[in-house]
């Protein structure tokens, strides 16, 4: 009798999520696990970046902290962090066209993981946020997550031929961003999050400075510019 009695544990690559979408290659899985991010190259069209960038400047610039714009709102926080205007697929355009960008969905899909195991039961993505940045010289937020934390949310595993991440983010470039630039941004974080920047038009205030155990908690790590219409996908870890 040939009953098998044990489990199989030598598992294979998961599925393809997504099947009408752009499957990752195995050049993108190398990369994004000796990097943590990956850099895509025209991820938007010349014409979505000018989509966005004017759906972005109908934006009521007058709006306070913590306001409502229909179902989008002004983010509660200092004004040294720039602007960002969260639930912009609420715009609609480019920003809802960008929840299930063919280039994207397989490879939120594979790094997010969880295949075939509980993490899947509510589904294999969720949205975290959906944000868009605003912000000039100066104007930055302090230096946050890290490994000096135990949390699933900056979690990252790559186990058995799998990766295990938290939460990745998705930052798209609707200008052209590199060192000293300002920029604008379009964030998107995807888990068990997308985000967009460009030069800011608000009141540009200084960024206080920060204590030295903020920009302790994280080893540096190489520039990343990116031209607009450019999207860096990262882990958050």
């Amino acid at each position: 009798m040939n009953e098998l009695r044990y489990s199989d544990h030598a598992i294979s690559p998961p599925a393809l999520g997504f099947p009408d979408a752009e499957a990752p290659s195995a050049l993108d899985e190398y990369l994004f696990d000796l990097r943590g991010y990956l850099l895509l190259e025209g991820l938007l069209g010349a014409d979505e970046v000018a989509e966005g960038n004017r759906l972005i400047d109908a934006m009521p610039r007058d709006l306070p902290r913590g306001g409502w714009h229909g179902w989008v709102q002004r983010e509660d926080h200092p004004e040294h962090r720039g602007t960002s205007w969260q639930q912009v697929y609420e715009l609609g355009g480019v920003f809802e066209r960008m929840l299930d960008h063919p280039r994207l969905l397989n490879l939120l899909d594979r790094f997010v993981g969880g295949h075939e195991t509980h993490d899947r039961y509510h589904g294999p993505l969720a949205i975290d946020e959906n944000f868009f940045n605003l912000r000039g010289p100066g104007e930055a937020i302090p230096v946050h997550a890290g490994g000096h934390e135990i949390a699933s949310r900056t979690g990252y595993r790559y186990h058995n031929g799998r990766f295990l991440c938290g939460e990745i983010n998705v930052l798209t470039a609707f200008t052209d961003i590199g060192p000293g630039a300002a920029g604008q941004r379009l964030s998107l974080r995807i888990g068990m999050e997308p985000h967009a920047l460009r030069p800011s038009t608000l009141t540009q205030g200084a960024r206080p400075p920060q204590p030295d155990r903020a920009r302790d908690r994280s080893a540096p790590r190489p520039a990343a510019p990116a031209r607009r219409g450019g999207a860096l996908v990262g882990a958050r870890r």
